[in-house]
């Protein structure tokens, strides 16, 4: 029975710790640096944040970031904040874009905020002199949100 009983304190002190994350989530803490694609990294980040079962926070500090198809849903724990203080970056070569029909998606969950100074830099001048109408027809949306329940107000997109 006193076997049991430790069994039980440990598992629920691994859950809690694990199930709640402490503090912000940087990018940089997950892989992703400055002037370098930030996909995986992102990934990794999302992944934490949306198991949390409390309210937390992932930081894009100042600085370049390059993505290559970002793909963040739920449903999540808890309310996620994505705080970009950097520059979102896609591609600028339509080839190495993803296939989806969008360059970033943040879709199926609550309690969603996107904070910061920051900017999605969708490469639009670059990519637009490498289209043509058959790529276009394939990659038609840069930005995406999609069964999202958006509290607060959107200045810009």
């Amino acid at each position: 029975m006193k076997k049991f009983s430790i069994d039980i304190i440990v598992s629920f002190i691994f859950l809690a710790y694990f199930g709640v994350v402490q503090g912000d989530l940087n990018i940089n803490d997950y892989g992703g640096k400055p002037n370098s694609d930030i996909t995986e990294a992102f990934k990794k980040v999302w992944t934490e944040a949306c198991a949390s079962t409390s309210a937390v926070k992932i930081v894009i500090p100042s600085g370049n970031y390059r993505t290559n198809g970002i793909v963040a849903e739920g449903p999540c724990k808890a309310p996620i904040e994505v705080q970009v203080d950097g520059i979102f970056q896609a591609p600028s070569d339509i080839n190495s874009m993803p296939k989806s029909d969008q360059w970033i998606r943040f879709g199926t969950m609550d309690h969603l905020t996107v904070s910061g100074n920051g900017v999605f830099d969708g490469q639009g001048a670059a990519t637009w002199k490498q289209s043509s109408a058959a790529w276009s027809k394939n990659h038609n949306v840069n930005q995406k949100v999609s069964q999202v329940n958006i509290n607060r107000q959107i200045k810009s997109l």
